[in-house]
């Protein structure tokens, strides 16, 4: 039994891997509560079933979550395993959403600078990356 890391609304969660329970567990504090969930870096246990079992996350986790965190609307930050970086990517552009690109860039002629660069499913620079661009801090296992 294995529960796999999504993002539904902004927030990291795991839907539990029992059949019968349909508890999900988010991933530390509740932003209205304080309340920590069940999802950490490297297991999960339902607050409702009681089953625990290790956690699944992709391991582009600060890469989905800097795309998601683009779109202006937390309803719109959604993503679910097998989905692709490209395909949030594609999302974004098709409705208007891209990085910001930053306000002074250094003139090189014959150089070509872009605002994210993208390798695989992860992000591996761009002029666009904000500082501290890699903060997931999700412990073992991720």
């Amino acid at each position: 039994m294995r529960a796999y890391a999504r993002v539904n609304w902004g927030r990291w969660l795991a839907d539990c891997p029992r059949p019968e329970c349909k508890n999900a567990e988010h991933f530390g504090p509740d932003p209205v509560t304080d309340h920590i969930g069940g999802l950490t870096g490297a297991a999960f246990r339902c607050n409702v079933c009681k089953v625990e079992c290790p956690a699944q996350w992709p391991p582009n986790v600060d890469d989905i979550a800097y795309v998601l965190s683009l779109r202006p609307v937390p309803q719109t930050r959604n993503w679910g395993p097998g989905e692709r970086l490209s395909d949030l990517m594609t999302e974004n552009f098709a409705h208007g959403i891209a990085p910001d690109a930053p306000t002074a860039i250094d003139d090189r002629p014959g150089q070509f600078e872009s605002l994210l660069e993208i390798r695989g499913e992860h992000i591996t620079g761009g002029l666009a990356l904000p500082s501290g661009y890699r903060l997931a801090e999700l412990g073992a296992g991720v």
